[in-house]
């Protein structure tokens, strides 16, 4: 079994404890980050990291990745078709 250290760069890898150790602390955390997929491809991830506690068991930590590069992508494009409107209806205006 390898450490996140042995497969991802330190910078990754030390980002990857970091929420670790945070999620213990905090018993869940949610966060996005971006990852480039086996074709090169950037994706959005939502990461839910929690810790689980047992009492005869030491801490366990569950993690749930979801891909919401389409979700992202849709806000992004209905952000900027809002943007377009809003500028037509103050040029209607003018």
């Amino acid at each position: 079994r390898k450490t996140p250290h042995e497969i991802f760069s330190k910078e990754v890898a030390d980002a990857m404890r970091e929420a670790d150790l945070r999620a213990f602390k905090e018993k869940v955390i949610s966060y996005e980050e971006k990852w480039a997929d086996k074709n090169g491809v950037m994706r959005t991830l939502e990461t839910r990291k929690f810790a689980i506690n047992r009492d005869s068991e030491p801490p366990h930590l569950g993690t749930i990745i979801t891909d919401i590069s389409e979700r992202k992508q849709a806000e992004e494009a209905l952000a900027a078709e809002k943007e377009r409107l809003a500028v037509t209806l103050r040029s209607i205006g003018d």
